[in-house]
């Protein structure tokens, strides 16, 4: 049809391209942080090794390939994102025509599992160094910070990350 014979001859059905929409798109709706994190990601992982191919013609082995070279570094977890973002990048070309499957789809099964490894709690031999460390700890003030609020308060990293102001009582004791 000829839009598709538009597309190859002008560049539109290059991966990049199509991914250069895809995070076009998505700017103005997700934190900068989120967005920063995804397109750097691109740049690094994803682009260099699929960006110039035409989207048609590639295939799920190479996805996985971009999947199994992150992991390979020691990063599963942003090996899952490079794949998730793939994906998503096919369902854009999906939604412009381009293309009618997604090979990225439920590769991410593919990867190792992810091992969590929880720590121990500390003892109260070593809470005495835990504070000296966190006393003579150099970097940015507000981590320091943090460190102080979680030894007296107690609460898990993510709720004191999330927390917000109206949720502390000044006058409780």
């Amino acid at each position: 049809d000829k839009k598709r014979l538009q597309a190859d001859t002008d560049g539109t059905k290059a991966f990049d391209a199509i991914a250069e929409r895809w995070h076009d798109d998505r700017k103005a709706h997700i934190a900068h942080t989120t967005y920063s994190r995804d397109y750097s990601q691109y740049q690094r992982d994803i682009k260099p090794v699929i960006g110039h191919i035409n989207i048609e013609d590639i295939t799920a082995p190479d996805v996985l390939a971009i999947g199994k070279a992150v992991e390979a570094r020691g990063a599963p977890d942003m090996a899952r994102r490079a794949i998730r973002q793939t994906g998503q990048i096919f369902k854009q070309a999906i939604r412009e025509g381009l293309i009618t499957h997604n090979p990225a789809n439920n590769l991410t099964e593919a990867l190792k599992p992810h091992k969590v490894t929880h720590h121990h709690r500390i003892t109260s031999q070593q809470l005495p160094k835990l504070l000296q460390d966190i006393d003579a700890y150099g970097g940015h003030l507000l981590v320091k910070l943090g460190f102080w609020v979680l030894c007296y308060t107690f609460v898990r990293t993510k709720e004191l990350r999330m927390m917000e102001w109206g949720e502390i009582d000044y006058k409780a004791k």
